[in-house]
């Protein structure tokens, strides 16, 4: 009991000389808004502000950190925090003031398709950053959430340089077409469809593959695929191409008209052309009068009046 009483005197005299610690309650300022979320290519400078709030009845220092939330692994273009510039000077609020406070999200030029998180987290400090650093560690702060979605950059697209069969009339097969395709986008892509034939009712006669072995097209390449029809019945021929890439929710399309006469159909036809041609110049170099001459065209000529012949010596 005894040592009790001298317990207490000595924490008397040590609060009466040296007082009690004092533990500082946390500023009362807010952030708003809570979560901001944003979207942009790779390369985008994104402009946003967010707006802090005073509520004490005196003068706030604060300072702003931004981490990146999430794993990231070793890539760095997935540092969404490293995207984010914002001021690293003071902020100074009086009392009751509000500010707005401009950022800018620089999205990292090889940042993936994806949604990227980050935290801008504020707090006060009387001197230096590294204290409000400290505070921030004490979870003295308050933050906000930045969500970037980074939209897919790649554009596949190709465009339709020709199209058109080797020749308007072919005597023999295959028939064959020239297909030249150029990759008008930013990355890789891989043209696929057909080429159709179809007869004068419409009727689908024949079909090829235009890229069967699924050939590339780098960024800007052009190619030539030659295309061949190794079945067909002889006659006039709409061919219909079809060509896509990607998905196949772009298609390219064209035309064209060609005839498939076998050689020997058309030596037949030559020959019976030839003959016909000998056989009418025959007739016209041979022609006989369609009439007889008349008798009065052939025979002498009588007036009616003699001549006597002189006598002879």
């Amino acid at each position: 009991m005894k040592h009790l009483s001298y317990s207490l005197l000595t924490l008397g005299i040590l609060t009466s000389v040296f007082g009690l610690p004092r533990v500082q309650a946390a500023p009362n300022f807010t952030v708003s808004p809570a979560i901001i979320d944003l979207s942009g290519l790779p390369r985008d400078n994104l402009h946003r502000t967010l707006t802090i709030q005073n509520n004490e009845n005196r003068q706030l220092q604060l300072f702003a950190f931004v981490s990146t939330l999430g794993e990231m692994g070793n890539d760095p273009s997935a540092a969404a925090g490293n995207w984010i510039e914002i001021v690293r000077d003071t902020i100074i609020l009086g009392p009751g003031e509000k500010k707005e406070i401009p950022f800018v999200n620089r999205i990292h030029l090889r940042a993936k398709p994806g949604i990227y998180h980050a935290q801008i987290t504020f707090a006060e400090s009387s001197f230096t950053r590294s204290e409000a650093e400290s505070n921030v560690a004490r979870g003295e702060s308050k933050s906000i959430i930045i969500n970037t979605t980074v939209q897919d950059s790649a554009i596949e697209q190709a465009g339709l340089l020709q199209f058109a069969p080797t020749h308007s009339i072919f005597f023999k097969l295959p028939i064959r077409f020239v297909v030249r395709a150029q990759n008008s986008g930013n990355v890789e892509t891989t043209p696929y469809g057909d080429i159709r034939l179809m007869n004068r009712q419409q009727e689908e006669k024949a079909a090829s593959d235009i890229n069967p072995n699924k050939e590339s097209l780098a960024k800007g390449e052009s190619k030539v695929f030659m295309v061949d029809m190794p079945e067909v019945k002889m006659g006039k021929y709409k061919a219909v191409l079809s060509l896509s890439y990607g998905d196949g929710s772009s298609r390219l399309q064209d035309t064209a008209t060609v005839w498939y006469i076998p050689l020997s159909f058309a030596f037949i036809f030559l020959t019976l052309l030839i003959a016909l041609f000998i056989t009418a110049g025959y007739l016209l170099t041979h022609r006989h009068p369609s009439s007889p001459m008349l008798a009065s065209d052939t025979a002498p000529l009588h007036t009616g009046f003699t001549i006597d012949e002189p006598p002879r010596p």
